[in-house]
């Protein structure tokens, strides 16, 4: 082969691998865009189920604000405030539960199981720490074996199991014991399914550890048949009872499946 006949073969097989190598990069490029593009729309969407989230439990908590202003007797009261309470936190506390499941549902089906629990756990949890309304309207999450994996008033307790924890709090009930709070609570979530119950219990003050308060949540659990999995949620809400009963705390204790609780 002649010298001019090798150099034009060269030359056309160099053409042809910039040719494909511009293929290659475009193609990456391209895909690059679309992934940015499906991210970016990913997270406006959780930012407006954010937001959404926000405004119902804003409004929750106003409406619960004005139910005690409709009862003088106490036990109406409270048979009344349990079932309203139930039903105006419902619709916020399955916006929750749905915001995980699409969570799952929009990761790539071929990572592994941890990772896809890991990054669901990582932005629910971001999104519970932001629902805070005040100093005293926020969500705190503990799983059904007592471990707080959230509490924005508390953030020592994160982390921790606190199956016989009894320093800064314990039940109402008990005066002066040191029975184990939340050990109770799951157990009552669990007696009362599926309707739940009222329970009150006594709580340090954020700004004064010494001080207790009274707070009246209500349990609610999903699933009592399994005390491994859960998530748990109180809603915060300082307000009074009727006939002048000035330190009552208002809060909400749901439980759902959530393996990543697990």
């Amino acid at each position: 082969m002649k010298i001019r006949d090798k150099m034009i073969l060269l030359f056309g097989l160099f053409i042809l691998c910039a040719a494909g190598t511009i293929v290659i990069v475009s193609a990456y490029i391209e895909n690059s865009m679309i992934k940015a593009e499906i991210q970016a729309y990913k997270e406006e969407q959780f930012d407006l189920k954010h937001a959404y989230l926000k405004d119902q439990l804003n409004t929750a908590m106003v409406l619960l604000q004005r139910i005690q202003r409709q009862w003088n007797d106490e036990n109406q009261f409270l048979a009344d405030y349990q079932n309203r309470l139930k039903l105006l936190l419902d619709m916020p506390y399955n916006l929750l539960v749905n915001q995980y499941n699409d969570i799952m549902q929009s990761i790539d089906s071929k990572t592994p199981n941890l990772i896809q629990e890991m990054n669901s756990q990582k932005h629910v949890l971001k999104l519970l720490k932001s629902l805070r309304f005040g100093d005293n309207g926020y969500i705190w999450v503990m799983n059904a074996r007592c471990k707080m994996l959230v509490n924005p008033a508390f953030q020592k307790l994160e982390g921790q199991t606190l199956t016989d924890y009894t320093r800064h709090g314990r039940l109402v009930t008990a005066k002066g014991s040191q029975k184990p709070l939340f050990p109770y609570m799951v157990q009552k979530a669990k007696d009362s399914y599926p309707n739940g119950a009222l329970l009150q219990y006594r709580w340090s003050d954020p700004k004064d550890w010494k001080k207790m308060q009274k707070k009246l949540p209500m349990c609610v659990i999903s699933n009592p048949g399994d005390g491994s999995l859960g998530l748990a949620c109180m809603l915060n809400l300082i307000s009074n009872l009727p006939k002048k009963k000035q330190s009552n705390w208002f809060g909400f204790w749901a439980m759902a499946r959530m393996a990543i609780f697990g």
